[in-house]
């Protein structure tokens, strides 16, 4: 299988992700209605199973044809053993010849399958889809640091509302654990949708295509997904030109962080880092510049400005040093 079929691939992928959840709750009305929930996360989790299991396929096809040209496999293609010097029978050794070639076929696949599954560089197609123990703790330490302070003014907004606390409570936590919006919209969304559009669509893509063309490209699909939302708006009462405008907004802003999650997967080469920020980013939500405002006090304002600013800045700067390749290679 060659780019065709990867290409092919990583745009019917995202597409079968809105597909199954259509036809999974295809007779709801209310996407946050806890059933409707309940349908879609289990289509979602059926259609990563079947995303992943394609990608694995195709990635093999593909590593196994670099195996096959590969010296020490080669070396394997046609074993030939001449008996000629001892026994001379030259129908004897021809015949061991040809027995020979044709177990090749065999040969390069149990080799290549013992050598997929052993090795430990990013040619496995496990580890090419982020699946893999190394850099999980840096997956999670350094998009968090990132996405962390590219979100300072939020914070400082949450400390200055009273909110802050209650983020870190003990009991917030539960409550939110027992809601299906939370659990969809920072647990289900996050982990599967960045296993079909990351791990799934980046993998095949970033053989085919440049790092570049990768980034600009590949999140359109992740982007455009968003819009099936417009029924969804449409069901709760929007108005057509309401539910567009909502969902095109949308499209811009997941676009932009398709793009960046995108450029951490093909960095960090692990899953981890753009779910982690992806959970993040949906729990935060967007920068609240309409809420800068409604706070009397001067000294407030000027501090929020600056805060947002400065965590711009921040994650301009850290953005290079903290999504080296090599700092998600060993622990």
């Amino acid at each position: 299988m060659g780019c065709g079929a990867s290409v092919s691939l990583a745009v019917l992928f995202p597409l079968s992700y809105v597909g199954f959840l259509h036809i999974a709750d295809h007779d709801g009305t209310d996407r946050n209605h806890p059933q409707s929930i309940q349908k879609r996360s289990i289509a979602a989790v059926v259609n990563n199973v079947l995303s992943v299991a394609i990608t694995y396929f195709v990635l093999w096809q593909v590593r196994c044809a670099l195996f096959f040209n590969r010296d020490f496999i080669v070396t394997f293609e046609c074993i030939t053993i001449d008996l000629d010097p001892i026994l001379k029978w030259n129908h004897d050794s021809a015949s061991l010849k040809t027995s020979s070639c044709q177990d090749k076929l065999i040969l390069k696949t149990v080799m290549s399958g013992i050598l997929m599954a052993f090795q430990r560089n990013d040619s496995s197609p496990i580890r090419s889809m982020g699946f893999r123990p190394e850099g999980t703790l840096a997956a999670i330490v350094w998009p968090g640091i990132l996405i962390g302070v590219l979100y300072t003014g939020q914070w400082v907004l949450l400390t200055l509302d009273g909110q802050l606390r209650s983020m870190f409570s003990v009991s917030e936590w539960k409550v939110s654990l027992r809601q299906h919006t939370w659990i969809r919209d920072v647990i289900v969304g996050p982990v599967t949708e960045e296993i079909t559009f990351r791990c799934c669509c980046v993998a095949l893509l970033k053989d085919c295509v440049s790092p570049t063309v990768a980034i600009v490209a590949g999140p359109l699909p992740f982007a455009c997904s968003h819009l099936h939302h417009i029924g969804d708006d449409r069901r709760r009462g929007y108005t057509w030109s309401q539910a567009v405008a909502r969902r095109v907004f949308q499209l811009a802003y997941t676009y932009v962080f398709g793009a960046y999650a995108t450029y951490l997967f093909l960095n960090s080469g692990h899953a981890l880092a753009p779910i982690v920020t992806h959970a993040v980013c949906n729990c935060m939500g967007l920068p609240l510049f309409n809420e800068i405002g409604s706070f009397s006090k001067r000294w407030q304002r000027v501090l929020l400005w600056t805060a947002y600013a400065s965590g711009m800045c921040g994650f301009v700067m850290l953005l290079g040093p903290l999504t080296r390749p090599e700092l998600y290679q060993k622990w």
